[in-house]
């Protein structure tokens, strides 16, 4: 029996401290991996922090594996998903989309690569914007606040967040760097 599967049997019967050896040996595993989903480290230590609590609550489920390399990744995959799927800066239709179709890992991986590069590109472009276009975008796409929370937020009239939006999303369509990236990826 490996030290791995010893690590996994002994977490089983409730062994704290199997937990804790079985994630440092997997954390910068599962790092790598949950980054190349979500692009953002600190929504991916979260994550990890709570599949580390998951599995401590469901340590009796945990089963006797062969491979728990593959077991525990399998597993976090599904985590993870369920969580960014829960989370409000996660595009859950996205995810609902990859899900339902049960593509393979490595489907499911490139598509998430590519994705990641257009966050990345839309990232820079929004650099490029003035700062009230950085922050109506912020609050409208990314807390998801409606038009009368900005409104509220920054005694802005709505007609005036609005034509800002509108206005921050032409120039993020028309901006070079996106275009770019979007037809590297489709080619």
């Amino acid at each position: 029996m490996d030290i791995k599967t010893k690590l996994a049997d002994q977490l089983r019967k409730g062994d704290e401290e199997a937990l804790f050896s079985l994630m440092t040996l997997y954390y910068n595993d599962l790092f790598k991996y949950g980054l190349k989903f979500t692009a953002d480290r600190s929504l991916t230590k979260d994550i990890i922090q709570q599949f580390v609590l998951h599995i401590w609550a469901n340590r009796t489920k945990f089963q006797v594996v062969e491979n728990v390399d593959r077991y525990l990744f399998v597993a976090f995959k599904r985590f993870l998903i369920q969580e960014l799927r829960k989370n409000s800066r996660y595009n859950a239709m996205y995810a609902h989309t990859l899900i339902d179709a049960e593509y393979p890992d490595e489907v499911i991986m490139v598509i998430f690569q590519q994705n990641e590069l257009l966050s990345k590109a839309l990232f820079k472009a929004m650099e490029s914007l003035p700062p009230r276009h950085k922050e109506l975008l912020r609050l409208r796409y990314y807390e998801q606040m409606s038009f009368e929370e900005i409104t509220q937020k920054t005694s802005l009239s709505t007609r005036t967040i609005y034509n800002n939006l509108y206005e921050a999303l032409k120039k993020l369509r028309s901006h070079e760097l996106l275009k770019n990236t979007h037809n590297n990826i489709l080619s």
